[in-house]
């Protein structure tokens, strides 16, 4: 689910994506209501503007996704497949990747696995 902050990194910051990670993870929450199609295009402006495009279509076409998770003592990363506009993004189990809970290795892990992404 979309959740504030939204992070405006530059793709080699290894510590800044290691603590930003870490910070969104900290703020993760499970169970929150899905979202009414009315309020997507709400929730999904701070990432538009952060990626200086207009809509979600033009924003997909170019980008790469990783689901991150947090297990005990050590974060999950899963690459994904983006699969379009009308289709999303789709897990590469296959690709998955953990790391220590540190920035350094949080944001290491992360870079490698956008590079894992299609």
């Amino acid at each position: 689910m979309i959740s504030a902050p939204v992070f405006d990194l530059e793709a080699n910051n290894v510590s800044g994506l290691g603590e930003a990670t870490l910070q969104a993870l900290q703020l993760s929450k499970e169970g929150i209501p899905h979202p009414a199609p009315e309020e997507w295009s709400k929730l999904f402006e701070p990432i538009l503007n952060a990626a200086r495009v207009r809509s979600w279509n033009t924003f997909v076409r170019s980008t790469k996704d990783v689901i991150v998770r947090f297990e005990t003592n050590r974060v999950v990363y899963v690459p994904t497949r983006n699969l379009g506009p009308r289709n999303g993004f789709a897990p590469i189990p296959e690709r998955e990747r953990s790391s220590a809970p540190t920035v350094a290795e949080a944001g290491a892990a992360l870079l490698a696995a956008f590079g894992d992404a299609e």
